[in-house]
């Protein structure tokens, strides 16, 4: 599933970057440890067909971006659509307002059926 989702990704815009990482990714759950080994995203924007997009965020941005947001202390951001975080919480993948005024909105059951998701709506 991640080769698919970063070719596809790349496929859309040649400027998305994905690099393995060879530093230490036991800091993140475990769901995200392959990804961010083998295709670390640099720099990332995914364009939907909702005509929304989604920023991903590398190993070395993470810690940055886990203080920016107001979330439950165990949540870990990975990504922002259209400036909300994206995070992983309990196995799952939500997401609520940035200025965190609002209910967690779930968006898929696992990082896997996420990037399953974003495949399916990836604007062409």
């Amino acid at each position: 599933m991640i080769t698919e989702f970063v070719e596809a990704v790349q496929n859309q815009d040649k400027r998305n970057i994905f690099k393995p990482f060879l530093g230490d990714v036991t800091s993140i759950p475990k769901e995200f440890h392959e990804f961010y080994k083998n295709s670390d995203p640099v720099d990332v924007v995914i364009k939907l067909d909702d005509l929304s997009q989604i920023n991903f965020y590398s190993m070395n941005f993470l810690p940055a971006i886990q203080c920016e947001y107001t979330l439950p202390e165990s949540a870990f951001c990975f990504a922002t659509q259209n400036g909300d975080p994206v995070y992983y919480l309990d196995g799952k993948i939500y997401t609520e307002l940035a200025d965190g005024g609002s209910k967690p909105e779930l968006l898929a059951y696992s990082f896997d059926a996420y990037l399953k998701i974003i495949l399916r709506h990836l604007r062409h």
